[in-house]
């Protein structure tokens, strides 16, 4: 027993001893792998220990705390309006003044200065922006417009020691309102710049065509009566396409194919029914109408796409708008100081303001309820009338400003308004009415290019003798345009024709040979012909190309047919062959020896033809 237990011990111990040098050769092959993790790099003095804590303090505890680097802070910029004075005044320029400014190169505009920003660095902004700023080197400063509409008195904004700074511009301001730039001494050059900047809106609509889907087409198919109506639902309809691709349109009923002469008629069509249904105002600028019903059913998003397409694809621009309309386009903010009581277009809220203004101190209550309803909630007293017309002044722009958003929403398409907040100086002569350039004779007589015979010849004598007529037929019909208040509206599209007035088988391809149906003299007195009428019929677009390539490109073929009676026999009367797709038309000489002869002629053919058929 005693040497059965005597033998058992040393076993035991020889067993712990195993278990010990198991252990410890495992702690010895760890603390070698865990050295071979900590090794130390001589040459940075950083640890992969160290390293893991930084990457992961959850899991692996440092020695000393882990204090991460202070997050950078991203630059502010606010956007601040300007407006470039020409020289030094007292008040603020009425609307007459600001669109001679701003065709300078002055005037209004919303510029991004960095909060950060110090004077040398907003005058390079303000220059780069101003490029008729650099002369003043320097000398200018700073002013705000006392509160109020109209012409408003100005007040000069001290800067600090160091200068004006974007901090104290943006505190300044309060986020409304705009700051003036007066010279101190010079009086800066108000003649129109050229037409250099229109190179980058040219730029622009290029873009924007390149995102117009071409991969199938939008056909429109419309009937003439009532174009704008019949063409506003199949707008909507959008079944297998939509306005983001090219446009086709069809004249139900009309042999036309449309190569570009049927679209931008419908589109010409198409904007003045929109400048007539949804919108207000006088021909210094119109404002949406207050409709909910046109709201709800998204009325003002359809005009905004075909606004839109109108720009991209050919059409006229609508230069109908208010400025300030258009501020809130391109900004997103409505500029209250910039609004007064000529931007009140709804003849109601006009006549309450001219009631105020008029009103006897015991007449005020009578006008109580329709002050109320503008949200006027002070009291309504005979001393009152200044608070009261700003208050009808200020309800009639914020009741349209869904109107106006549901507008930009419909002109998102191809990023059409993305890119106007981006380039608004660019975009502005294609929405304020004043700055684009209307059709008159010089434009027209510019455009032609007529086909000569020979020099000299009797051919060539009579079609010099047609120029000459046409010359004069359109310098009369602008003439007459600017003496009286046409027919037409605005874009010279001739009254509608019903079907008693026009003759079976006419279109602008007339070649009939008869005598005239009507008298041409009665026709005039009943319709007005204008120079953008006439434009559009021999083109289908009553507009001047918007950009200066465009109107570089822009011609108009004239052609002569000296041999009708060869191919008709004997007959008295041939009209003009109009083919607008390629811009261009052809004059039966033979009918064309007299002006009145000409006149009579011509004024038939555009009264009478406005449908399109094939030759």
């Amino acid at each position: 027993m005693k040497s059965d237990i005597g033998a058992g011990k040393p076993r035991r111990r020889r067993m712990a001893d195993d278990k010990e040098m198991k252990y410890r050769f495992r702690e010895s092959r760890w603390r070698w792998a865990t050295d071979s993790l900590l090794y130390r790099d001589s040459s940075t003095g950083n640890t992969v220990d160290k390293n893991m804590a930084r990457a992961f303090p959850g899991l692996f505890k440092s020695g000393k705390s882990y204090t991460p680097p202070p997050k950078r802070r991203a630059l502010r910029s606010t956007p601040i309006q300007f407006f470039l004075l020409n020289k030094c005044t007292e008040r603020t320029p009425n609307s007459s003044d600001e669109m001679v400014l701003l065709q300078a190169g002055l005037g209004r505009r919303t510029l991004n200065i960095p909060e950060n920003a110090d004077h040398s660095q907003i005058s390079y902004i303000l220059m780069e922006s101003y490029s008729k700023m650099v002369p003043l080197d320097g000398a200018w400063m700073l002013h705000k417009a006392a509160g109020g509409s109209g012409q408003r008195k100005l007040s000069v904004l001290v800067p600090e020691a160091e200068g004006y700074t974007g901090a104290y511009l943006a505190k300044a301001l309060g986020g409304k309102g705009c700051l003036y730039i007066m010279p101190i001494q010079d009086t800066l050059d108000t003649s129109p710049l050229p037409y250099i900047s229109q190179g980058s809106l040219a730029e622009a609509i290029e873009t924007l065509s390149g995102r117009v889907d071409t991969t199938t087409l939008f056909n429109v198919s419309v009937t003439r009566e009532d174009i704008f109506e019949r063409g506003l639902g199949q707008w909507r309809r959008q079944k297998r396409s939509s306005p983001k691709n090219p446009i086709r349109v069809s004249f139900i009923g009309e042999s036309g194919i449309d190569h570009g002469a049927l679209r931008k008629e419908f589109l010409t069509e198409m904007m003045a029914g929109v400048e007539r249904k949804f919108f207000q105002g006088g021909s210094t600028g119109k404002t949406p109408k207050y409709s909910i019903t046109d709201y709800h059913k998204e009325h003002f998003k359809t005009a905004g796409e075909i606004m839109a397409v109108s720009i991209v694809q050919g059409g006229p621009p609508p230069n109908f708008f208010r400025e300030w309309c258009y501020g809130y386009i391109s900004t997103g903010e409505m500029d209250r100081d910039s609004i007064s009581k000529e931007d009140v277009t709804d003849p109601e809220l006009s006549q309450l303001m001219e009631e105020v203004e008029i009103a006897e101190p015991e007449a005020m209550y009578d006008l109580l309820d329709r002050i109320t309803a503008c949200g006027y909630s002070g009291p309504a007293t005979w001393e009152r009338k200044e608070e009261i017309i700003k208050a009808i002044i200020l309800h009639s722009s914020v009741r349209i400003l869904p109107m106006l958003q549901q507008i930009c929403s419909g002109m998102k398409l191809y990023g059409l308004c993305e890119m106007i907040v981006q380039q608004p100086h660019n975009f502005r002569d294609l929405f304020v009415p004043g700055l684009h350039q209307k059709p008159d004779a010089e434009f027209l007589m510019g455009a032609i290019s007529p086909v000569f015979s020979e020099l000299g010849s009797l051919r060539r004598q009579r079609e010099s003798r047609i120029i000459n007529f046409l010359q004069d037929f359109i310098q009369n019909i602008e003439d007459e345009e600017e003496e009286k208040s046409c027919v037409v509206e605005e874009r010279g599209t001739p009254v509608k024709i019903t079907e008693s007035d026009l003759d079976d088988g006419d279109s602008r391809e007339t070649e009939s040979t008869g005598e005239p149906a009507r008298d041409e003299e009665e026709m005039k007195e009943q319709y007005k012909i204008t120079v953008g009428c006439f434009l559009q019929w021999l083109t289908g677009q009553a507009h001047v190309p918007i950009t200066s390539t465009e109107r570089e490109r822009f011609k108009i073929l004239i052609e002569f047919d000296h041999d009708c009676s060869v191919r008709y026999g004997t007959h008295t009367v041939c009209f003009p062959v109009v083919n607008a797709c390629s811009n261009s038309i052809t004059f039966p000489t033979r009918h064309l020896g007299s002006y009145p002869e000409f006149l009579s002629i011509i004024t038939q053919a555009v009264m009478s033809s406005r449908e399109f058929s094939l030759p």
